[in-house]
């Protein structure tokens, strides 16, 4: 974000997360929880606006009858995120998006590669599971993809993306370092529960 814009705004962790100050996991069992998180929030959000857009009864038990799209939707989405839009980000994000890039700008190039190498994807899932394996026509998923990529943009970039940022920096992240203390813990006082579980069967 330029620094003429940024004096404008407060310095809170929603804007801190817009400019990428908010650190993200890179790698490992970190990494794991933070994609997971982040795509169990986009798919909350996407199946709930396509719903919304596409539902011709809005009701209450219209929507109870299309709650099966949020686990099937999750699945696919978590699929295509571990094995097919990590590699491409991983090939495609440093060719496309320069190095000089940081701040606000650097994370909507980021939005920008992530949410292109998911929703091409998706898209076809989506029109997939709408209407049915017989119901799908390439018509439809050229029709949708455009207004779903620019939904998933502006929802990751100003809501998804910084609430799990956040979440994960404030929230998840300790908890998880907790968990692992507490299990070393046990782990520890299991290894010396043996030696002496070892001496009482000797004597």
């Amino acid at each position: 974000m330029s620094l003429h814009v940024a004096r404008f705004l407060p310095d809170n962790a929603y804007t801190r997360a817009l400019r990428g100050a908010v650190p993200v996991p890179t790698g490992g069992k970190d990494k794991l929880a933070f994609q997971t998180l982040m795509v169990f929030c986009m798919v909350t959000c996407m199946v709930t606006i396509n719903w919304l857009l596409h539902a011709s009864d809005i009701t209450w038990a219209a929507y109870a009858q299309a709650l099966y799209e949020y686990p099937l939707t999750f699945a696919a989405a978590f699929c295509v995120r571990l094995f097919v839009a990590n590699p491409i980000v991983a090939r495609v994000a440093p060719a496309v998006v320069s190095s000089s890039l940081s701040g606000f700008k650097r994370t909507v190039a980021m939005t920008a590669v992530n949410v292109v190498s998911m929703v091409t994807f998706m898209t076809f899932f989506g029109v997939l599971i709408s209407n049915g394996p017989a119901g799908f026509t390439w018509l439809a998923y050229v029709e949708g993809l455009p207004v779903s990529l620019a939904l998933a943009f502006f929802v990751n970039l100003l809501a998804v993306g910084p609430f799990v940022k956040i979440a994960y920096a404030y929230a998840v992240k300790p908890g998880l370092a907790r968990t692992r203390e507490k299990l070393g813990e046990a782990r520890t006082a299991a290894r010396s529960l043996v030696p002496s579980a070892l001496a009482d069967k000797g004597e």
